[in-house]
């Protein structure tokens, strides 16, 4: 995508650099990409923050995000470092080995991220419907979290290797077109199951927040997945709809915001910069220590609090 806008501007610039001249339409592009994507990293880095800073907040969804956003900067980093050069240096071919090897690793931290949302949406699925099986699993969610930036760390090891010998690696971008489809087709069985249950007036207790936001950035990648394919279509007549990808974590911090009230209380306290801390016990809806009509309770309690429709 990205990496064939790169062989695009080369191949022209290679025919005749003096006559590279961008166009109006990729400055005003070039302006908004880098303003999204440093709301997107500011975003970020204030998600680690606040799950790190605060006992209330660290739970083992909410550092599954955190590791995701992460993820996401490196990506938000280079899309706007990207659309910069090919948008105000004279000569961007120059830079192309460089480039195409940042955008093979761009993937890499891609995978990550599907892999990190896939590793929420198996924890809100066994918290839902597998009680016993959630209690062990996030047991050992250091081990799952560990295990996806190992295989991150492999995959770019293997990328610069190959790149230093001039190779081309597109395992990345071809797992990442697998494991999106993969993670889709996930979500979409879920919300289904959802929606019997709600007609059958049998639904689950389990707030639905984790789930509703992996559906939201699943959705938001899509122009990503079909821009695999249709991205000289996207560019020359969809060009700003990019915009919603790097925007997609600001959109999960969002509605993380408007549904969580401790996300809300701790977030306010940042942002009038109180040294006090927020001290409040955090309810932990599957201790190990609660037996399973107490941890329903707690569910319905958290489920009320945070306003959302539990279908």
């Amino acid at each position: 995508m990205q990496l064939e806008i790169a062989e695009n501007f080369t191949n022209a610039t290679i025919k005749d650099e003096s006559s590279y001249v961008p166009s109006a339409e990729l400055y005003i592009f070039a302006v908004m990409l880098v303003i999204v994507c440093v709301i997107g990293i500011c975003t970020d880095v204030m998600m680690v923050y606040m799950t790190f800073r605060f006992k209330k907040l660290r739970t083992v969804p909410n550092i599954i995000i955190s590791n995701w956003a992460i993820a996401d900067i490196y990506p938000l980093t280079l899309a706007s470092f990207d659309y910069v050069i090919y948008s105000f240096v004279e000569y961007p071919s120059v830079l192309f080995d460089i480039m195409s090897f940042l955008y093979e690793v761009e993937y890499v931290f891609y995978n990550t991220i599907l892999l990190f949302i896939t590793s929420l949406i198996i924890d809100w699925c066994l918290a839902t419907y597998f009680l016993n099986a959630s209690e062990k699993y996030r047991k050992y969610y250091k081990f799952t979290v560990a295990t996806i930036w190992v295989l991150s760390l492999i995959t770019t090891c293997v990328t610069l290797s190959l790149r230093i010998h001039n190779l081309f690696f597109v395992l990345p971008i071809i797992t990442f077109f697998f494991i999106y489809i993969a993670v889709l087709m996930f979500i979409i069985i879920l919300q289904i199951a959802r929606r019997i249950e709600k007609c059958k007036r049998r639904s689950s207790n389990y707030p639905t927040l984790t789930l509703t936001i992996a559906t939201v950035c699943i959705l938001c990648w899509l122009e990503r997945w079909i821009g695999l394919g249709l991205a000289e279509v996207i560019d020359k007549y969809f060009p700003f709809i990019r915009l919603i990808t790097y925007f997609s974590f600001v959109i999960v911090f969002i509605i993380i915001y408007r549904n969580n009230t401790d996300f809300q209380a701790c977030f306010r306290q940042v942002w009038k910069c109180s040294n006090n801390r927020y001290i409040d016990e955090i309810s932990d809806i599957h201790s190990p220590n609660k037996d399973t009509d107490s941890v329903n309770q707690t569910s319905q309690v958290y489920f009320h609090q945070n306003g959302t429709d539990g279908c």
